[in-house]
């Protein structure tokens, strides 16, 4: 499903796999080691190497195949990082290199892959470019994909449950 708002494109994608057998490595990361802590917001984040590990194959594999399809090339993953959520986390409003939107169609684009979510997990938060006051909100589920292009300001409302929220985000270039 393509959504185009304050123009900006956001992909929202549905995928089948079963990621509750993925939890567990995420949380076996260590801290200090593989995560390190979010700035005042809190969360844990670190350990993209996981995402390369055999556990993670139907993740990547979904993930290629659906960037492929969605801009009709192959894509080039830049860097990724788990993202853990323990009650009260939540993420500032940010977005990923270039920061100027006059780089509205840059072929550098991110993503995130949604491990473990709950109702009151947090919410993804897209924000205008134009008034970031001016916001669109999503309820991610367990297997979601999303992709927008890299100026897109985002952010994460707290999570307000006593579990973990985790998922996997990630920057590319697609290759056109």
């Amino acid at each position: 499903m393509e959504l185009n708002l304050f123009p900006t494109k956001i992909y929202r994608f549905k995928s089948n796999i079963d990621t509750h057998p993925m939890v567990k490595s995420i949380l076996d990361l260590e801290v200090g080691k593989d995560l390190h802590y979010g700035q005042e917001s809190g969360g844990l984040q670190g350990g993209g190497w996981i995402y390369n590990t055999t556990e993670f194959d139907s993740v990547r594999l979904y993930i290629d195949k659906t960037i492929k399809e969605t801009f009709g090339n192959d894509c080039n993953i830049l860097d990724v990082w788990a993202s853990i959520y323990k009650k009260g986390d939540y993420n500032k409003i940010h977005n990923h290199p270039p920061t100027n939107p006059m780089y509205y169609d840059s072929n550098l684009w991110a993503g995130v892959f949604y491990i473990k979510t709950n109702k009151n997990g947090g919410r993804l938060v897209i924000h205008s470019p134009q008034n970031p006051t001016n916001t669109e909100d999503f309820y991610p589920e367990d297997g979601e994909l999303f992709l927008f292009n890299s100026f897109t300001y985002h952010s994460v409302t707290p999570n307000l449950s006593d579990d973990y929220r985790i998922c996997i985000a990630f920057n590319f270039t697609t290759n056109s």
